[in-house]
């Protein structure tokens, strides 16, 4: 059962899951997107936190519970595979529901608690999916693939190329659901106090560089619980907890597809139920790792302890000499375990085979149905014989088409070639060809441009002459008038004080002889 991440769909995980189940026939993994995601209703006074989703996975597996191909039967063992957000409602439906049938739960950045970096980056996550319109749905993407990917990946991939990966399944998720998923997972339930209701395994993968949920939630799933060191002995059974560690960021089943893909193959098939380790007080126990996936965590951890007791790898050159050794031995027991499920799986198609043989040549079914219930194939060496026959016919078969698909490749690829060089010589004919063309072209709409600006600079010269020249004139006139204007008003002034001067000094001299001939006057009157 898939509990996927808050904002993905069920489509997208779809993708990742099909070619393990197209290898493993009757393996049956359970998609379904909760509410608020893709495809789904939900009332408005509806809280969208785990513990509502864990109460729908509850329901939904009711009605699909059967024995049918189609349905899914919980009497039979099962995983649960939590992402983010999905960890906390798995750990929730685990610990409320406590099945027996549960062999486990493989957490992938799982989330424990709703920490305060992860609140702080679901309120910012909100508040721009508020701000946003129904018509730009890329923009809540944008913003929210910030916190998915790791600085090592994006150096390696380009940030366009990364999102354009993570969008390449269409996901119609409404900017609605977006918004209450938000204010759901803020509302989750803390699921620390719980887990240790959980009587199954818990295998927590975490990304070193994960930005949204931390690595230390990943030490969360440990406390309370008995702490492993290996798959293996974690899937035991019980309280059990083993942290696998993995280089990248939150969206692992894109950064790390094939190890996450060969690490939940592994423990879906039983691999590690088959291949346990020593006991916990072998010295090799804490350097030697089942899978190729969890060698890095394991060979740092050994490192480490080595170097607390004193001890340290000096030659590195041995260390990765050792390093390779192991890990082809780790690949190559599971390739023969891959190699002995097939060949279980071909001896019972061929005996299936057999039965609807003997079904057709119309035998009882009454014992029919009793020689299928007590058939061993252990019992027929042959069957084995002849499924080994097979294989090597098959092996044969596979190299002589992998040497015709060589020659082929090797031809298509010097045709490819060929029809590559001749069109990259047509395509730089064409562009010296478009280059001397372009060349005549812009002579000849310069030499138009350079007559258009020659005429306009003429018209323009002429006008501003004109206007220069009304505009000299105006001004002479008016420069003329005003002097006029003034010689005229100067005169006048002038003529008028000159008129006044003179009658005052007329006045004066009238005066000045009266007075004289008055006192002459007097004299002579004197006299006389």
């Amino acid at each position: 059962i898939v509990c996927h991440d808050v904002f993905d769909n069920l489509e997208r995980l779809k993708v990742f899951v099909l070619p393990m189940v197209t290898r493993y026939p009757g393996m049956k993994i359970l998609l379904w997107n909760y509410p608020g995601q893709a495809f789904t209703t939900f009332t408005d006074d509806a809280i969208l936190n785990n513990k509502f989703h864990a109460e729908c996975l509850s329901r939904l597996l009711k009605h699909v519970k059967g024995n049918g191909r189609e349905n899914f039967n919980l009497d039979e063992p099962f995983f649960l595979l939590g992402h983010g957000s999905g960890a906390a409602i798995a750990t929730y439906y685990s610990a409320v529901q406590r099945l027996t049938t549960l062999k486990g739960l493989v957490l992938v950045n799982g989330l424990s608690h709703v920490d305060s970096h992860y609140a702080s980056v679901f309120h910012d996550c909100r508040n721009v999916f508020e701000c946003s319109p129904e018509s730009r749905p890329d923009l809540p993407i944008y913003f929210y693939a910030r916190f998915l990917f790791s600085p090592g990946y994006l150096s390696k991939t380009s940030s366009s190329l990364a999102l354009n990966i993570y969008t390449a399944v269409h996901n119609p998720i409404t900017l609605r659901g977006r918004k209450r998923l938000c204010q759901g997972v803020l509302n989750h339930v803390d699921t620390r106090p719980l887990l240790k209701d959980i009587a199954s395994p818990i295998i927590s993968v975490h990304g070193e560089n994960a930005t949204l949920v931390r690595a230390f939630h990943a030490s969360e799933y440990i406390k309370g619980r008995t702490s492993c060191p290996t798959i293996a002995q974690a899937l035991k059974g019980g309280n059990r907890t083993a942290v696998v560690l993995m280089k990248g960021g939150h969206e692992l089943f894109q950064e790390r597809k094939e190890r996450v893909a060969l690490l939940l193959e592994q423990i879906v098939t039983g691999y590690h139920d088959k291949n346990r380790l020593p006991p916990e007080n072998s010295t090799e126990n804490s350097i030697v790792a089942l899978a190729a996936v969890t060698q890095i965590v394991s060979e740092q951890t050994n490192r480490e302890e080595f170097r607390q007791k004193g001890k340290e790898f000096e030659d590195k050159f041995f260390d990765q000499v050792i390093d390779e050794g192991r890990e082809e031995r780790l690949r190559s027991s599971w390739n023969v375990y891959q190699e002995q499920i097939t060949n279980r799986q071909e001896a019972t198609n061929q005996m299936q085979s057999q039965y609807r043989e003997k079904e057709f040549k119309n035998e009882n079914p009454t014992k029919l149905a009793r020689d299928r219930a007590d058939f061993d194939r252990n019992e027929y060496p042959e069957v084995k014989e002849y499924m080994a026959w097979r294989i090597r016919r098959h092996k044969k078969r596979l190299a002589a088409f992998d040497r015709s698909a060589r020659i082929i490749q090797c031809a298509l690829r010097v045709f490819m070639a060929k029809t590559m060089i001749s069109r990259l010589k047509k395509q730089m004919a064409a562009t010296r060809i478009q280059s001397y063309i372009r060349g005549i072209l812009g002579r000849n709409v310069f030499k138009d441009k350079k007559k258009e600006m020659w005429a306009a600079m003429l018209v323009q010269r002429a006008i501003r002459g004109h206007k220069g020249r009304n505009i000299s004139y105006n001004k002479r006139m008016e420069r003329k008038a005003q002097i006029s204007v003034a010689r005229i008003m100067r005169g006048l002034i002038s003529r008028r004080r000159f008129c006044a001067i003179l009658k005052k000094r007329e006045f004066g001299a009238t005066k000045f002889q009266s007075t004289w001939r008055m006192s002459v006057a007097v004299d002579l009157l004197k006299y006389h």
